[in-house]
């Protein structure tokens, strides 16, 4: 569990892991870099038998983002103030954001291209072109990064 709650202008931040040593630090690293303010998220897994060993930190990321996300597409002032200041990233940045964060699962990214003229859509993870031919970034087929809009939704 983790929080981050903005109260007259004052940061408030929490985590803490019930028994999951640093899972609460996960989670509250993953709010910071997603820029999140006034929410708190909480994720639970229940034992199986079945040790996941350090995996179980992908999993609770993977988990936390995926909500986090979709809250956030909904309600865009759940972003903290510097998010509307932030400046827009050239392609190779994001793509190196993308591919360097664990949290991140690439194979949920398509890079759109620009092939003689026409726009066309590859998994991100074979990208292999000309950064100039990098047209936007797409996380299962929603907008992430795009160069003609100037959109930039990935922190």
């Amino acid at each position: 569990m983790a929080y981050r709650i903005c109260t007259n202008g004052v940061l408030n931040e929490m985590r803490d892991d019930d028994g999951e040593s640093g899972a609460g630090d996960k989670l509250l690293d993953l709010l910071r870099r997603m820029g999140v303010e006034n929410a708190a998220v909480v994720v639970t897994r229940w034992y199986g038998g079945t040790q996941l060993g350090p995996d179980r930190f992908r999993d609770i990321n993977h988990s936390a983002r995926l909500v986090i996300d979709q809250w956030m597409e909904q309600l865009p002032a759940a972003r903290g103030s510097a998010s509307s200041t932030k400046k827009f990233r050239n392609a190779a940045d994001v793509y190196f954001r993308i591919v360097n964060d664990p949290a991140i699962n690439i194979d949920d990214f398509t890079a759109v291209v620009s092939k003689k003229g026409k726009e066309v859509e590859i998994p991100l993870k074979d990208f292999d072109q000309a950064w100039k031919s990098l047209q936007g970034i797409r996380m299962k087929g929603r907008v992430t990064w795009e160069l003609a809009s100037k959109t930039d939704v990935l922190n």
